[in-house]
């Protein structure tokens, strides 16, 4: 299914459900029924709803601040919450911090530079060279679109976006091509859809700022400009910041998944909502350090490999063999010994 995190044994059910404001929840368009609060209470009231034991709450990116949200609220002391108990965990992907702490733009344009410097000179001029003689013949409608597919690059790591600029054929540029009618379709879609809107309500809660002090250079040697998508930059002032130390999730164990070269979620994000994060039963900051945006979303990520053993870690409160263990992990190597070995616990339902 759409969304399913690569890796997840096929014995482990996944429920999945659209953010209020799009798809099937496409009639709550309010922008306080998408602001994040509002989703992390939709995904609880599901759960509550369905009844649903050994459940693990699993977001990924903007989906960490709902899960946030959802955990904190099933978690909370109450003599009225059904769901004390049937949360096993939480796991938080490319990590949401504090809103409105810095602008986004700038964690872009720090990646870029820091995958551009990492390639000797000698690769630098080859990829301009490359890139040249690949571009020169396209109209500039076609250089914009191939730029823009280009830049998506940056998401999935340093170490991959590094090692693809300097291969000396040109399959790289093929493959970047490949990806334009796609990228161009999530673009228009963006701009002009109720994922716009989604954006405006719940994204820039947590979107920095625009600075308009910091001006926007090109990357890539000077060759790939960058240009604004108007609403991912240009944020309304919303009532209220998100901030993660609002919602304590408490008595579960908490599984952090970050990548060192995410320009997504920066990995000072996650410190910040691992440090408010003090009251659950148990947390493991799992750290790869050249890896992208939504490690556990990609197949291509070796940490999939390991889903089966996080998982397992999640469910026998036992997050804490995870961090000895993850350079071994971000290499997709599951040690033996690891709770990978035992049998899945699924998840059950009262029938309602």
């Amino acid at each position: 299914a759409q969304g399913r995190p690569s890796g997840v044994p096929p014995d482990y059910d996944v429920i999945l459900m659209d953010y209020l404001g799009i798809g099937e929840n496409a009639r709550h368009r309010l922008p306080a029924q998408m602001a994040i609060e509002s989703q992390g209470e939709a995904v609880a009231a599901l759960a509550r709803h369905l009844n649903v034991k050994n459940l693990v709450l699993w977001g990924a990116s903007f989906g960490t601040a709902v899960a946030t949200v959802a955990a904190a609220r099933l978690t909370a002391p109450s003599p009225n919450n059904l769901m004390k108990g049937g949360l096993a965990g939480v796991i938080l992907d490319g990590t949401a911090g504090p809103g409105r702490m810095r602008d986004y733009r700038e964690d872009q344009f720090t990646a870029a530079s820091n995958i551009w410097n990492s390639l000797s000179a000698e690769e630098q001029n080859g990829f301009m060279q490359r890139y040249n003689s690949f571009t020169q013949q396209m109209s500039p409608k076609e250089r914009f679109s191939f730029n823009r597919s280009l830049r998506m690059v940056l998401i999935s790591g340093r170490k991959f976006a590094a090692e693809s600029m300097r291969a000396p054929s040109m399959d790289f540029f093929r493959r970047i091509q490949e990806n334009v009618p796609s990228v161009d379709q999530m673009y228009a879609r963006f701009q002009a859809g109720p994922a716009r809107e989604l954006y405006r309500a719940a994204g820039c809660q947590i979107m920095g700022y625009k600075n308009e002090a910091f001006q926007m250079q090109a990357i890539f040697g000077g060759l790939v400009p960058f240009e604004e998508v108007d609403g991912v930059c240009r944020c309304r002032t919303v009532e209220r910041a998100w901030n993660p130390s609002d919602y304590p999730i408490q008595g579960v164990p908490l599984v952090y998944l970050n990548s060192g070269a995410d320009p997504s979620t920066p990995m000072e994000w996650a410190r910040q909502h691992f440090n408010s994060q003090a009251q659950a039963l148990g947390r493991a900051f799992l750290v790869f350090p050249d890896g992208g945006h939504g490690a556990s979303l990609y197949g291509e990520s070796p940490i999939t490999g390991c889903t089966g053993m996080i998982l397992s870690a999640v469910f026998h409160n036992n997050v804490s063999i995870l961090e000895p263990q993850a350079e071994e992990l971000a290499q997709g190597r599951c040690p033996r010994s690891s709770p990978a070995e035992i049998a899945p616990l699924k998840l059950q339902s009262s029938g309602q």
